[in-house]
């Protein structure tokens, strides 16, 4: 029998040179700076994306809001004639341009807005303090009865009588300011009634409350039944420490303040005016040079949006902002900015 062959003498086994493990190391860097680099890149244009996509939305929903609430300024239902105000004009919480929907007297014109240029405007307003409001921005107050109540009267209504009956339940209308109309005319006044009852009621009290005088006229079943609605817009530092848009609502006679668009930095308004009566638009012009409200027949507003987040362009933005009088702005810091620019005719206030 043969001896079995001895196994073969294993090869001593080699490690890495030193200047191998250097090559490997420096690609395995260059593979590992470009996945940081194609991963930094990607995360910079997601947030750009997300940020443009924001101040996009934001500046189409202002421009949308104000140009809804400038359209309607001044409306007043069919009524035909002035509007008899009930409430009680001497109350500290009053003020014309408050509550005023028309001049008065015979010929009465739509008065459904009015602003301020690069103030507060809350003196005229009779709003109270707007400590917060941004310094240079502008303030516009809209007035108009153009929100429907859904409501409908269960029976005539006198000339002398201080409450409507209801088909239905009122819902919250507890201290609204309301407006009843038809073709003969028109009344104003502060509801009285507790909120979801079948009726109406103008009594005295309240803030700004009502008189006892006796309605326009006597009114069928048919009556029109419509909410004031008084809101003041404003720039002031939002929940997020950035300026905002701001609505001060005046619809139950007190104050009511809400943010409602995130990134607002500026807003700018003109006004267009007829200044000879002939119904032809003649100029626009500041809030400053508007003598006669009942004159302005378009709204020219525009907003500079900014993104909430900084960091995003590679250098400050500039922008033509407020082309009224070729104003630019350059931006402070590297966040996105936007301008949104409407221009609206003011169907209630044509001659």
């Amino acid at each position: 029998m043969k001896a079995p062959k001895p196994l073969p003498i294993a090869r001593r086994e080699r490690g890495l040179s030193l200047v191998e493990l250097m090559v490997a190391l420096l690609i395995g860097l260059f593979l590992t700076a470009g996945v940081l680099a194609l991963f930094a890149g990607t995360r910079q244009s997601v947030r750009l994306t997300e940020a443009l996509s924001r101040v996009q939305e934001n500046a189409r929903f202002g421009v949308e809001l104000l140009a809804h609430e400038v359209r309607q300024a001044g409306y007043k239902g069919g009524c035909l004639t002035a509007v008899n105000t009930l409430l009680d004009t001497s109350h500290a919480s009053y003020s014309a341009d408050r509550f005023q929907l028309d001049t008065g007297g015979t010929n009465a014109r739509a008065l459904g807005i009015r602003g301020w240029n690069g103030i507060a405007g809350e003196a005229s307003a009779g709003s109270g303090t707007l400590s917060n409001h941004v310094a240079g921005t502008d303030t516009l107050l809209v007035r108009h009865a153009a929100t429907a109540t859904n409501l409908s009267a269960s029976a005539a209504l006198a000339r002398t009588a201080t409450s409507l009956s209801l088909n239905e339940f009122s819902g919250s209308l507890h201290d609204a300011i309301i407006l009843i109309t038809d073709g003969a005319g028109c009344d104003l006044f502060q509801n009285s009634a507790a909120d979801n009852v079948k009726s109406l009621a103008r009594a005295t009290g309240g803030s700004p409350g009502n008189t006892t005088d006796d309605l326009s006229h006597d009114y069928d079943a048919t009556l029109e039944i419509l909410r004031l609605s008084s809101t003041l817009y404003f720039i002031a530092p939002g929940a997020n420490g950035q300026n905002a848009l701001w609505q001060r609502r005046f619809d139950k006679g007190g104050l009511d303040d809400d943010e409602l668009i995130e990134g607002v930095q500026d807003m700018q308004i003109s006004y267009g005016l007829d200044n000879d009566g002939d119904g032809a638009l003649d100029q626009y012009v500041d809030a400053s040079a508007v003598s006669n409200w009942s004159r302005v027949l378009a709204v020219h507003i525009e907003l500079l949006l900014a993104s909430t987040e900084d960091n995003l362009a590679e250098t400050p933005m500039s922008l033509p902002f407020h082309l009224n009088d070729g104003s630019v702005f350059t931006a402070p810091d590297r966040r996105l900015y936007q301008m949104a620019v409407t221009t609206v005719r003011l169907r209630n206030h044509q001659p």
